[in-house]
């Protein structure tokens, strides 16, 4: 499900605008063209026209449109061997599933239900995560304790962290050479564009291409 962006994301797309337009003052300026590039998800759009929000002021920037590209920015989704390879393939993630069948898993598992007083067979990593997780966002993006946190103790935060990362080092990480691959066409697109940039500079022509 594509979600919305989050008030404290707004904030967080914002501040990092106003850090980047102070750390390069001179890449954000009224004789600068910037373009807008999300990729069709609600959140996206949104990140995108936070971090807009974020920026000095710059005559018609509030109402340039986003352009939705998502050949460029979901380039997974395009790609036949990562869908086929990874998205699609069940034993993709087989170190993801021997690490929630293993020893340190399951002492979570014993712990917690002991914790909630249940069998420990009525448990699994699947359901142990969705707790973690409502756990964690509700504190990161609500600032409020959620009941869920009081199961966990430092070692669970730890165990069921490793296996998120673990998840998405497999997904979207270095565990497969195509993960990195199938973002070819993105920086392509991005050095094409800055070199046309430079080209155009050098030779004392007007800069038609934003970046």
């Amino acid at each position: 499900m594509d979600g919305r962006l989050a008030e404290q994301g707004r904030r967080d797309m914002e501040h990092l605008a106003r850090r980047l337009a102070a750390r390069f003052p001179a890449l954000i300026s009224p004789r600068r063209r910037a373009a807008f590039l999300s990729s069709s998800k609600h959140r996206c759009v949104e990140s995108s026209a936070a971090f807009r929000q974020g920026l000095p002021p710059v005559p018609d920037m509030e109402n340039q449109v986003i352009e939705i590209n998502d050949k460029l920015m979901r380039f997974f989704d395009h790609c036949e061997k990562f869908i086929t390879c990874i998205e699609e393939n069940r034993t993709a993630l087989h170190q993801v599933d021997a690490f929630k069948n293993g020893s340190k898993m399951q002492n979570v598992l014993e712990k917690i239900a002991n914790t909630l007083c249940l069998p420990v067979n009525e448990l699994n990593a699947d359901l142990i995560q969705v707790a973690f997780f409502t756990c964690s966002f509700e504190l990161a993006l609500k600032n409020v304790t959620s009941p869920w946190c009081s199961i966990f103790d430092e070692e669970d935060a730890k165990v069921l962290e490793y296996l998120n990362d673990l998840k998405q080092y497999w997904k979207r990480g270095y565990g497969y050479d195509i993960n990195s691959r199938s973002s070819c066409i993105l920086f392509q697109d991005i050095f094409q564009k800055l070199d046309k940039a430079v080209s155009e500079s050098k030779s004392g022509m007007t800069i038609f291409q934003m970046v």
